[in-house]
């Protein structure tokens, strides 16, 4: 009895073993780096609107922390040939950005003012893509796709001051997330 369980485990694992190799051959890890330039109209006319308005209030030349109107993306996508021409993937990226200014007063060196707002942005994407007459062997294949996705959106906001006259401490944290969707068509070029 225990001989023949042996056998079947082993049957089974080798079973398994071939399944998932048929499997693990059909996907790919691809990381990605790009550039992303957000729409932050908003935001950024409200950081201009804060320290124009510090300037005022605290009569100190604060300098501009900048605006929030692009950087780096992150990401990874992992893909799957389902057949032929059918391949699914899911992306995955990450972007990041912040304005910030911390000043010294020029008149009580005690008295800072800090000033910061941060945008993350997560988005994983779900997509089918359609090669036309797909070959492995070729070097360019063009396709045609589809993609339903989550974007999830991070904020954070600090303002301080210690200035006698006008101390404050405000910090926030805002949250948010949005279906998306995508129709796409472009080329593959293998290098290698």
């Amino acid at each position: 009895m225990s001989f023949q369980y042996h056998v079947f485990a082993i049957k089974t694992i080798c079973m398994a073993l071939f399944i998932s190799s048929g499997v693990l051959a059909g996907i790919t890890f691809k990381p990605h780096y790009g550039y992303l330039f957000p729409r932050m109209v908003d935001v950024n006319g409200k950081i201009e609107n804060d320290i124009r308005s510090f300037r005022k209030i605290l009569g100190e030349p604060i300098p501009s922390p900048g605006k929030i109107n692009g950087n780096r993306v992150f990401g990874a996508q992992i893909e799957y040939h389902l057949n032929e021409n059918y391949f699914m993937n899911m992306n995955i990226s990450f972007y990041r950005e912040s304005a910030s200014v911390f000043y010294t007063s020029q008149y009580v060196p005690s008295a800072i003012f800090n000033y910061e707002r941060e945008v993350e942005l997560y988005d994983v994407m779900i997509n089918l893509l359609y090669y036309i007459d797909y070959n492995t062997w070729r070097r360019f294949n063009t396709y045609i796709g589809m993609g339903v996705g989550l974007v999830v959106a991070n904020a954070r906001s600090v303002t301080e001051t210690t200035f006698d006259f006008y101390p404050l401490n405000s910090r926030g944290e805002f949250s948010g997330n949005t279906l998306s969707g995508v129709l796409s068509a472009g080329a593959n070029y293998r290098l290698t």
